[in-house]
């Protein structure tokens, strides 16, 4: 399972093109500010804004080098925390972790758009399926698509300096749609 995510995520990385087919990107290593034959090693936090706990450890080990870059989960409770965090470390490597699924039995959270925005994507009780087949066989991709933005939407409109983007559980990663989806939004956002 983690070499089909790994897989999934060079080649989106690799059959990406920029947003204006005219313009030419230099490859995303110089873009990230290295030498064009630098090797580099991008070791991601995800989860970020779940819980106090994760945020705890995720931002510790950034600070202490352990980790590059972050995603945080913008439907969760704790986002407040990491967008302060976030703006007393501007430099900081924060991506958004899309979230479509609420996995845990006691503990849940629902679309940034709520039940009324999104039924689709929500189980009896308003929050996100706990499992992606969940996800595949009850969402509407329009709704899926709207929540996706939304989350982006959040980020931005807190002053989050979104620098990624990856998928929670991968639901946006196994189905060809969703990952077409994934990829058109990504671009749609540079």
């Amino acid at each position: 399972m983690k070499r089909l995510i790994c897989a999934t995520l060079i080649a989106a990385l690799y059959t990406a093109v920029p947003v204006h087919a005219e313009e030419k990107l230099p490859p995303l290593v110089e873009r990230l500010g290295f030498p064009p034959d630098t090797v580099v090693l991008i070791l991601n936090g995800d989860d970020c804004g779940m819980n106090q706990a994760t945020n705890k450890g995720t931002l510790d080990a950034m600070k202490a080098g352990g980790l590059t870059s972050a995603t945080i989960m913008m439907p969760c409770p704790w986002v407040p925390e990491v967008v302060l965090w976030a703006k007393e470390n501007p430099k900081a490597n924060l991506g958004l972790h899309l979230t479509l699924t609420s996995e845990w039995k006691r503990y849940k959270w629902g679309p940034v758009l709520g039940k009324v925005g999104a039924p689709s994507l929500c189980n009896d009780q308003g929050y996100f399926y706990e499992s992606v087949p969940e996800v595949y066989l009850n969402a509407k991709t329009e709704e899926v698509e709207a929540e996706v933005r939304a989350q982006i939407d959040k980020a931005y409109a807190a002053g989050l300096d979104v620098t990624h983007l990856d998928s929670h559980m991968g639901t946006l990663q196994y189905a060809p749609g969703y990952h077409e989806m994934y990829i058109k939004i990504a671009k749609s956002y540079d």
